[in-house]
């Protein structure tokens, strides 16, 4: 989507007038048998438009005249792979969006199996 020049003036005005609030989240959120390790990048900027939304990760979707519409596309497809997502939420233009990012945290059983050190296996291999 292109943003008409009127409405990108008035955006970048917005934008250059107005306090940068970035927050930046991490927490554990427990769903069921699962534990699910969030990261959260709140911000009050330009926002997104809500027709753009269901459209941001897809391959080679861009709003910049000189974007590929790959890092989007790629980072959901990293989180894919490693078993969580990639989202993002915005209530319109001008209003700010939040990108969520979960990925599963390993069970005890799961980090034996692949030989992830715990905390009393991190402490004992320090000590060899």
């Amino acid at each position: 989507m292109m943003v008409a020049p009127v409405e990108a003036a008035s955006l970048n005005a917005w934008v250059t007038t107005r306090p940068v609030k970035l927050t930046l989240a991490l927490a554990s959120v427990r769903d069921g048998d699962r534990t699910w390790l969030r990261f959260q990048v709140i911000d009050n900027g330009i926002g997104i438009a809500p027709e753009n939304l269901t459209r941001i990760f897809a391959h080679g979707f861009t709003t910049r005249e000189s974007g590929h519409g790959f890092g989007l596309h790629g980072a959901a497809n990293l989180a894919a792979e490693m078993g969580g997502s990639l989202t993002a939420a915005s209530d319109g233009l001008g209003r700010g969006s939040t990108f969520t990012l979960d990925l599963p945290l390993p069970t005890v059983a799961t980090a034996a199996t692949h030989g992830v050190a715990g905390p009393a296996r991190a402490t004992e291999a320090a000590r060899t």
